[in-house]
């Protein structure tokens, strides 16, 4: 009856096992009937989203996109700008807050400026750590990424 509301009122509850059995019924009731808004809910986000990745998948490129995703100023978008931007127009991520943090590591982690991380990098990364140690210093690389993420704020 709670479920569906029909027959509100109509009856009452006399017998006390009726009356707890009524109890443990309307809240499964209320929570499978939520459990159900949600996924329908979930269903909807999901083909919005769906679609939003196929129109940005099959979308023409135009000057202006192209000068708006170069990032950098180099006259050209590398593989790197062109997945940014499309992440950011697909899921509506904050360029600044939640995408820039992760590059500004990336390069404070490329210790020899490549672009590429790799056994240099865990190198000169490893030698730094042992000069900061032995001046004094206990920093760690992971403590930096968590100052500029929270300085990013």
């Amino acid at each position: 009856m709670t479920t569906l509301t029909v027959g509100y009122g109509d009856l009452t509850f006399v017998n006390e096992k009726t009356k707890y059995f009524s109890c443990i019924y309307i809240i499964t009731s209320v929570i499978v009937v939520a459990s159900a808004i949600g996924k329908f809910g979930a269903i909807q986000v999901e083909i919005a989203l769906e679609k939003k990745r196929y129109e940005l998948l099959n979308r023409q490129l135009d000057l202006e996109s192209i000068i708006k995703m170069d990032t950098d100023k180099s006259g050209g978008v590398d593989r790197v700008e062109f997945l940014v931007e499309m992440l950011v127009q697909m899921s509506g991520l904050d360029r600044k807050k939640e995408i820039e943090p992760w590059l500004k590591r990336f390069d404070e982690l490329d210790k020899d400026g490549s672009g590429v991380l790799d056994s240099e990098d865990v190198r000169l990364f490893k030698e730094e750590e042992e000069n900061k140690k032995n001046n004094g210093h206990s920093y760690s690389g992971y403590q930096s990424m968590g100052a500029h993420y929270a300085d990013s704020y």
